[in-house]
């Protein structure tokens, strides 16, 4: 009865890992938004050391500034935003996801954490309203009013992640429409930063209609072999922490060094992709037999082919179509609206719905998409 109670309370699933001394998988939580914190988990790179000393020098000088992060998806974006967040305890920092489609949604996105903070509005009544012309026809003066709200704290720093979603989708007016927010907002900010995160192709685009404002650009580049080892190593590390006290063992311990350098390899420096392998590869791992006592690139090769590597770890969306098949049934959703419940980006969660659309699972309905009503009949 004991055993039986205490299988049922660790999960059949956590045992397996036991063998490598390992808690559970320590790779089970990719994306920074679900961790509690990334202090932890982070691994300097070149990169943070210029963004460090930039982030430095502005808040120490009380200066304002603008700064755009600028990687792929999955390169660690969001993960060095929450990482200021944690550094900067002292000045307050505002996040903002920006999973909307118009200047509107990310004015009252602003809004909203602003109210979290209980900073009051002189026009907080109105917005209240939620009245969409009411932003459409202020925006201008709506970006002198937060930069007044955000003055009330000191120093602040603003965070605007993924800007891509609403970049990527506007037209010509609504992007003239958010750089003249932004210019109205910089130039009322007497001290703080504001701080964009997205995608290359976003950057370049935004780069048009933001012309007189002066700004800072850090480029998040792939990873190295040796930055992969130290990322996986991290996590393996506290996922075994006061386990392994009487025991030496390397810290890649069950990854083979090479093993590493060949996953890095096939994830194309992404460390997202290179968490999604890691993840994979392990949970492969725990029902297998292998040879040695660790897991060699001869085990990789054979779960990942070559010719299949980069398809194998986007097909890694099984989970995704049971969520959105069980949330959604056959009405039709938006790519934001997927994107909110199975938490990835909006860039991110349209390829995959496309690569539904392929496999027949899921139908393009105008801007919308439906599932397929045989797709009832796939297993998930």
């Amino acid at each position: 009865m004991f055993m039986m109670n205490s299988v049922k309370k660790a999960g059949i699933t956590e045992l397996g890992y036991l063998k490598w001394l390992l808690r559970k998988n320590p790779f089970s939580s990719i994306s920074s938004e679900a961790l509690g914190r990334v202090l932890p988990l982070h691994v300097d790179t070149e990169v943070d050391k210029n963004l460090a000393g930039i982030v430095r020098s502005t808040v120490e000088r009380g200066a304002k500034s603008m700064l755009f992060i600028v990687g792929e998806f999955g390169s660690g974006k969001t993960h060095r935003l929450k990482l200021i967040s944690e550094l900067a305890e002292k000045t307050p920092c505002y996040y903002i996801k920006v999973d909307v489609e118009s200047l509107g949604g990310l004015v009252r996105r602003i809004y909203e954490r602003i109210e979290e903070e209980g900073l009051l509005s002189k026009i907080e009544t109105a917005l209240k309203l939620r009245e969409e012309r009411i932003i459409h026809d202020n925006y201008e003066d709506l970006a002198e009013d937060i930069a007044n709200l955000l003055s009330q704290k000191g120093y602040f720093i603003l965070m605007l992640d993924e800007i891509e979603n609403l970049v990527q989708r506007s037209s010509r007016r609504e992007l003239e429409r958010l750089g003249l927010f932004l210019r109205r907002l910089y130039d009322r900010i007497e001290k703080g930063m504001i701080i964009m995160a997205c995608v290359p192709g976003a950057f370049n685009i935004l780069n048009l209609y933001i012309k007189g404002i002066p700004y800072s650009k850090v480029v998040v580049k792939r990873i190295s072999n040796e930055e992969a080892e130290l990322i996986l190593s991290r996590r393996l590390q506290l996922c075994r922490e006061g386990m392994a006290r009487r025991i030496s063992l390397d810290s890649l311990y069950p990854f083979k060094r090479e093993t590493v350098h060949k996953m890095n390899e096939i994830a194309e420096g992404n460390p997202r992709k290179l968490l999604r392998y890691a993840r994979m590869l392990l949970a492969s791992s725990v029902t297998s037999v292998l040879e040695g006592n660790s897991i060699g690139p001869e085990f990789l090769l054979k779960e990942f082919p070559p010719t299949k590597g980069s398809d194998r770890i986007k097909s890694d969306h099984n989970g995704v179509f049971k969520t959105i098949k069980d949330r959604f049934g056959e009405r039709g959703f938006s790519v934001i609206e997927a994107s909110k419940i199975i938490n990835l980006p909006i860039a991110e969660t349209k390829e995959l719905l496309e690569k539904l659309v392929e496999e027949n699972k899921l139908v393009r309905d105008g801007l919308k998409y439906k599932v397929v009503a045989h797709s009832h009949d796939f297993g998930p």
